[in-house]
């Protein structure tokens, strides 16, 4: 409940909840947007993260159900055509991807920014997109009411339904909101 009025306090005007390997079912969003005493025009949405077998964690969006772990990513879009797909934070614990994974086709983004990378992990995502021109989010991987970094991703389209954020992430309508790495 507090979490969701701190991101939009934050200025955000929706949040996309991603518990790894659950959805949130429609009436318990709504509970929580009613319960957090959320304006009507603030958007909250299930998606999830999904602990594939060859490339870590995966945010996946418009999912009928839950998924479970262990799957490869190609198996993943197989199953899942219609979803959207986003790395996980790839650079975490000084992971290096390579322009192969980052531009393979089966994601629909990469998520460059992410307050649990370090601040090299941070400026090297960056750098890498800035190269390499592949789609991007940011992602704020927020656990706890008390965060101190914030990185919406920023969305070039309307939204109010997960069928909305999919096919604006798949459109590439999407943007990270990189903060101090833009001065990279």
């Amino acid at each position: 409940m507090e979490l969701a009025a701190a991101v939009r306090h934050r200025g955000s005007d929706g949040l996309v909840i991603t518990d790894h390997h659950y959805m949130w079912p429609k009436e318990e969003l709504a509970e929580l947007k009613r319960e957090s005493r959320l304006p009507g025009n603030f958007m909250i949405l299930s998606g999830q993260e999904v602990l594939t077998a060859d490339y870590g964690d995966v945010l996946v969006y418009g999912a009928a159900r839950s998924i479970p772990h262990g799957m490869s990513l190609a198996a993943l879009r197989k199953d899942h055509p219609n979803v959207a797909l986003v790395w996980a934070h790839p650079y975490r614990y000084g992971h290096l991807p390579t322009a192969v994974e980052l531009m393979n086709t089966d994601f629909d983004a990469i998520e460059i920014v992410n307050p649990h990378h370090t601040e090299e992990e941070n400026y090297r995502a960056v750098s890498d997109w800035q190269r390499w021109k592949y789609r991007a989010s940011s992602g704020s991987d927020i656990h706890r009411i008390d965060f101190s970094e914030f990185y919406p991703v920023q969305f070039d389209c309307q939204i109010g339904r997960i069928e909305e954020l999919v096919a604006c992430i798949k459109a590439g309508r999407i943007s990270p909101r990189i903060g101090k790495y833009a001065e990279h």
